[in-house]
C-alpha cells in the first residue's frame, strides 16, 4: 500500500486555535495540521469525507470540519486514549476511486486493530467500510441506524440513493447479516422491507427503541460495522439535515446507541453521515454528532473483553431442551453478564458468527419453551438459501 499520507489532505489551522482548555479532546489528540501523524498503536482514527461523493470539482469538507470543530472542545475522556484525526480523504478520479481509497485505509487500521470513525458525508460509504473491513472465511454484521432502508430502484437514482441495495447484490460474501435500527415503517417501502427479513436480517422499529433503549444492545453488540444517517435522529435534536423528519431517535437515544456500539467486542469501522453544516447557522447540529461520536470513543475505552468463548472458564453456560431432538446453549459472561446464544452444530469448531448476542429475557422464553426468533434467524442465515431472496436490479 502507497503512504497514507498520499491519501489526506490536513485539517485548516482554523479550526483549532482556540482550543485552550487543556481538559479539552483536543489535547489528547495527534491532528494533522502541518505533519502526518505517526498510525502505529493507536485506539482512534478520525477521516472527514466529502459530502457528495460525486461532487469532484469542489469537494465540500464542511461538515467534516464542523463536527470536528466541536469534538475537539469536549471533554477528554475519563480514560487515557490515542487518537489521530488524519485530515481529509482526497477524492479520486470518481467516485469508485474514492471508495476504493477509503476501503484501503480502512484494511490498513483494521489489521492494526484501530477503530476507524468517517465524519461527514452520505450513507454511501459505508460500502467502502465494508470493503475495509473482512474476516477470512467469514462474513461481517452491519448495524445501520437509519430512518429508512436506501434501496431506491428508480434508474436515475443515484448512489446515495440505492447504496443498500447495491451492497446486498456486490457484497453477498463478504455481509453476513446488516440489521436496520431504527426504522420508521411509513418510510421504507414494504418490498424492502420484505427482502431484508426474508434474508434473516434483524430489524428493529423505532418505536421499540423508544420503548427500551436496551432492545437495541444485542444487535449493536454484535456489529463488526457501524453506519449512522443523521436522518434517524428527529429534527428538533439534529435540524442540520437535508430531509427533516418530524419523528425519530432523540440525540441522547442516539448516544446510548453509539455506547452500545462502542463497548462491542468486535467493532471495527463506525461512520456518521448526513450532516449538512450549510444547514447549521448556530453549530447546534454538529454538537450534537460530536457528543454522539464522543460516546462512542468513551464506549470503547470500556470494552471489556467478554466476547472469548474459546475460553470456557470465562463464561457460564446453559442448555436449554426446546424438544426430544433440539437444544440451545446459552452463554452468560462472568466478567459482564452478558447473554449470547450458539447457532452452530457441536462436531464443528466454534466460529465468531455462530454466536449470537441477546438478552435475558430470550433466555428465559427458551426456558418457558418458546424457540427464540433470533434463534431461526440465525439458523436461518447460515443456510445457503439466502441469495434467492437478493434484489435483482444489478446498479
Amino acid at each position: 500500500m502507497m503512504s497514507l499520507s498520499l491519501f489526506f489532505d490536513p485539517i485548516p489551522d482554523e479550526l483549532v486555535p482556540s482550543v485552550m482548555d487543556t481538559k479539552a479532546l483536543y489535547w489528547m489528540m495527534d491532528v494533522y495540521l502541518h505533519t502526518f501523524p505517526k498510525t502505529k498503536g493507536k485506539k482512534f482514527v478520525l477521516i472527514g469525507v466529502p459530502y457528495n461523493i460525486e461532487e469532484l470539482e469542489n469537494p465540500d469538507y464542511s461538515s467534516a470540519n464542523a463536527v470536528r470543530y466541536e469534538l475537539y472542545r469536549l471533554a477528554r475522556t475519563a480514560l487515557p486514549c490515542d487518537i489521530i484525526d488524519l485530515g481529509n480523504l482526497r477524492i479520486g478520479h470518481n467516485s469508485e476511486e474514492t471508495l476504493k481509497r477509503l476501503a484501503e485505509v480502512i484494511d490498513y487500521f483494521s489489521k492494526e486493530q484501530t477503530l476507524v470513525i468517517n465524519i461527514g458525508g452520505q450513507q454511501v460509504y459505508t460500502l467502502a467500510q465494508v470493503r475495509g473491513c473482512h474476516y477470512e472465511k467469514e462474513g461481517l454484521r452491519l448495524a445501520i441506524i437509519d430512518a429508512k432502508s436506501d434501496m431506491d430502484e428508480h434508474p436515475f437514482a443515484s448512489l446515495n440513493e440505492r447504496w443498500l441495495n447495491h451492497l446486498l447484490v456486490h457484497n453477498t460474501e463478504s455481509v453476513h447479516e446488516a440489521s436496520l435500527v431504527g426504522y420508521q415503517a411509513h418510510l421504507c417501502h414494504p418490498g424492502h422491507i420484505d427482502i431484508l427479513k426474508n434474508m434473516a436480517f434483524s430489524m428493529l422499529r423505532l418505536g421499540l427503541i423508544k420503548e427500551d433503549t436496551l432492545n437495541a444492545e444485542p444487535i449493536m453488540r454484535n456489529a463488526d460495522i457501524l453506519s449512522m444517517d443523521v436522518s434517524s435522529i428527529h429534527a428538533a435534536d439534529l435540524p442540520a439535515q437535508s430531509n427533516k423528519k418530524p419523528f425519530g431517535l432523540s440525540a441522547t437515544e442516539a448516544c446510548q446507541l453509539c455506547w452500545y456500539a462502542g463497548y462491542a467486542p468486535f467493532l471495527n469501522s463506525a461512520g456518521f453521515y448526513g450532516y449538512q453544516a450549510n444547514l447549521d447557522s448556530d453549530g447546534y447540529s454538529a454538537q450534537a454528532l460530536a457528543t454522539i461520536i464522543w460516546y462512542l470513543i468513551e464506549a470503547r475505552l470500556y470494552r471489556v473483553d467478554d466476547a472469548i468463548f474459546e475460553n470456557t472458564s470465562h463464561y457460564y453456560e446453559f442448555v436449554v431442551r426446546l424438544s426430544e431432538d433440539q437444544t440451545i446453549s446459552f452463554l452468560k459472561s462472568k466478567i459482564s453478564s452478558r447473554w449470547w446464544f450458539k447457532a452452530h452444530n457441536a462436531s464443528n469448531p466454534l466460529q465468531r458468527l455462530d454466536v449470537i448476542a441477546c438478552n435475558e429475557e430470550i433466555y428465559d422464553a427458551a426456558c418457558n419453551g418458546e424457540i427464540p426468533l433470533e434463534y431461526l434467524m440465525a439458523l436461518e442465515r447460515k443456510s445457503d438459501n439466502n441469495s434467492s431472496f437478493i434484489p435483482n436490479n444489478p446498479n
